[in-house]
């Protein structure tokens, strides 16, 4: 392991050797208030610029950018000379996988998802892509739950891979609603994993409900954290 990315509250932050740059991620707009009417890419970019953040996470839930309507070097070289048009960077691609849930579907289907999001990166000159587990943090019994977990590790190890190759690091975002959301759980996948291109996307908000609160964590044993979010850093650090 030995890295962790940190999202603050939704907003990434991109260090460099001067100053620290915030970029918005444009799911913010897609989901929870805005799902029944989201913003297309172009309001969402234009909100952007005019707020002055320095860049943006993409959302690859249509309607924003996804790898099979932007599937081709051209149609990705006008999206992005809009985008730095604006004065705006990348810091990362948050690609829809909900079809190809990692620990529940053939490891080809889900590499192949991935090899269509490395693709579409590369032509962006990002450099970082997001996943989940997506699967629900529901309980499972400790066969299928060992099964479903060395899945898992397997497929994220050979995605990051292809993104090593790529030159594209992959990042996880965990939270308390997909499975894996125990602390514990979150630093064994990581060793599992255990690929120098695999690193843990640290969101401050879900490290507190999985912390602090045990947010839907399942089973009788819940777990928490006495030094919070402080120490569930340094835990993933080790």
């Amino acid at each position: 392991m030995g890295t962790i990315l940190l999202n603050l509250c939704g907003k990434n932050i991109i260090r460099n050797m001067k100053m620290p740059k915030f970029s918005i991620g444009s799911w913010a707009f897609s989901f929870g208030p805005f799902e029944d009417k989201p913003w297309s890419f172009d309001e969402f970019l234009a909100f952007t610029a005019e707020a002055g953040y320095d860049g943006i996470e993409i959302n690859g839930f249509v309607p924003h950018p996804h790898p099979d309507v932007y599937d081709t070097a051209e149609k990705c070289g006008e999206l992005k000379k809009q985008i730095n048009g604006l004065g705006l960077g990348i810091s990362g691609y948050a690609p829809d996988f909900r079809n190809v849930p990692p620990a529940e579907v053939e490891k080809k289907l889900f590499l192949d998802a991935v090899e269509k999001c490395i693709r579409f990166c590369n032509h962006m000159d990002i450099k970082i892509l997001r996943v989940d587990t997506i699967s629900p943090p529901d309980e499972l019994p400790p066969d299928e739950y060992k099964k479903r977990f060395e899945h898992l590790a397997n497929s994220w190890r050979a995605a990051a891979e292809m993104c090593q190759a790529a030159g594209i690091v992959m990042v996880w975002e965990f939270e308390p609603g997909f499975w894996l959301n125990k602390p514990s759980e979150v630093k064994a996948i990581l060793e599992a994993v255990n690929h120098s291109h695999f690193k843990a996307l640290f969101d401050t908000s879900h490290a507190y409900m999985g912390a602090v609160i045990g947010a839907r964590q399942t089973g009788e044993n819940i777990e928490y954290l006495a030094g919070g979010i402080t120490e569930y850093a340094k835990m993933l650090m080790v």
